[in-house]
């Protein structure tokens, strides 16, 4: 392979030529497309990754539950039917501020 020639490639690409108009395309409109539309991009990259991650903590979830609902089944004995109840239990959740406490929400609560 003879590699000697290679004057095609100069000509394009313009290998120690700053003004070659081809290369400043290749430079210029990258640099364009990322001012006018790099939180577009940078957006809809990072929400597709949300809504994979939401997906993957639905399928634990949802395995999850299949798998405790048979253990209380077959190991347990349990004879009624748990799954509303465990659905009720698994809806149910709430976080309550302790370490933080801003605008005194802790003696708000109490109130409650």
């Amino acid at each position: 392979v003879d590699f000697s020639d290679l004057d095609i490639l100069d000509e394009f690409f313009g290998m120690g030529d700053d003004s070659n108009p081809l290369m400043m395309l290749i430079w210029i409109l990258p640099i364009i497309l990322f001012v006018f539309y790099g939180q577009r991009i940078q957006l809809i990259i990072t929400s597709g990754d949300i809504k994979k991650k939401l997906a993957q903590l639905e399928q634990f979830r949802n395995n999850s539950r299949s798998e405790l609902i048979e253990y209380i089944k077959k190991d347990l004995g349990v004879k009624d039917d748990v799954t509303q109840k465990l659905d009720r239990i698994f809806d149910y959740f709430t976080i309550m501020p302790i370490d933080i406490d801003p605008n005194g929400i802790i003696p708000k609560i109490h109130r409650l």
